[in-house]
């Protein structure tokens, strides 16, 4: 009985953490696939939450009295991953495409979700290693069911060896693949909105007329030439001064900038059609990819 129940948690425990790992891959499972990994991640965890209810209940009695520290510490790292399902699942249902909210602040959505989703990866991998014993002993006893090893005479340094080797086996493997998953997720980091609204404020104060006329009057350099020179000079001068003066006169004037008056419009032409940046395909009905970028053409700007 013990030993069913044994190798049931860890069948969970594993499903669990390969469907949260795969969930990171957007690109592979789209949209959809990556929701209903969603959820049934969540299902799971509440699932090895109400198994575990009584050890959780004992321990809450006893966390601030007579209880050891590796139990304060489990509490603690399972009360993290709770916290994190239960934002990473609230934020994903606000922007799935199942309900399809108008939500004008979705990039702060989709990034609190991301957020999270780091934030709970951190966590199962910690879990993973502070529970490094119990999976392997139990994968070795119960689900890979090896060949009963023949006792020798050195059996607690061959132990103790394949025990250490095993936990190295397990956090590269585990390493490994929440650095690669974290990546991803570190992608997915929605910053395009800001930037471009950033991008269109600056296009349309540099596409702005400069009205001011020159400061200063061009100045003459000292020079020793005889009068006559210098008469020739100041007269060029003027006639300099004055044709700048006129011209920028004329650029002044908002009327005879067809230049800036269609920077001007093109700056302001920079809509987005969908707010949500979507970047892998999926069944959303707003979806299009007609440049082949890998970006919803919708969320570009136009």
């Amino acid at each position: 009985m013990k030993a069913n129940r044994q190798r049931n948690n860890w069948w969970v425990d594993a499903v669990l953490f390969v469907a949260f790992i795969v969930a990171f891959f957007l690109n592979l499972t789209g949209v959809i696939l990556h929701q209903f990994l969603g959820v049934a991640a969540a299902l799971m965890a509440a699932y090895h939450l109400l198994t575990h209810w009584d050890w959780v209940k004992a321990v809450t009695r006893r966390l601030l009295g007579q209880t050891s520290g590796r139990s304060r510490f489990y509490y603690a790292v399972d009360a993290a991953l709770m916290l994190g399902f239960a934002l990473m699942s609230g934020s994903g249902l606000v922007i799935s495409s199942w309900l399809d909210l108008p939500l004008d602040n979705y990039t702060f959505w989709k990034n609190t979700h991301v957020a999270t989703s780091l934030f709970t990866l951190v966590f199962a991998v910690v879990k993973v290693l502070a529970h490094w014993r119990w999976i392997v002993d139990t994968a070795n006893k119960h689900i890979l069911k090896p060949a009963v090893a023949i006792k020798v005479a050195p059996i607690r340094q061959t132990a103790r060896a394949t025990g250490r080797r095993d936990f190295l086996k397990l956090a590269g493997f585990t390493g490994v693949t929440a650095v690669v998953a974290m990546s991803k997720a570190l992608g997915a980091l929605d910053i395009r909105t800001e930037v471009a609204n950033a991008s269109s404020s600056q296009a349309v104060t540099a596409a702005e007329p400069d009205t001011s006329l020159p400061s200063a009057l061009p100045q003459t350099t000292a020079t020793t030439e005889p009068t006559a020179s210098v008469a020739a000079t100041s007269e060029t001068v003027i006639e300099s001064t004055a044709t700048a003066t006129a011209a920028a006169t004329v650029a002044a004037q908002p009327t005879s900038a067809p230049a800036a008056t269609a920077a001007v419009s093109v700056a302001s032409a920079c809509t987005v059609l969908c707010n949500k940046g979507c970047s892998f395909p999926g069944r959303c009905r707003k979806y299009i990819d007609q440049n082949g970028n890998n970006k919803c053409d919708c969320g570009e700007c136009l």
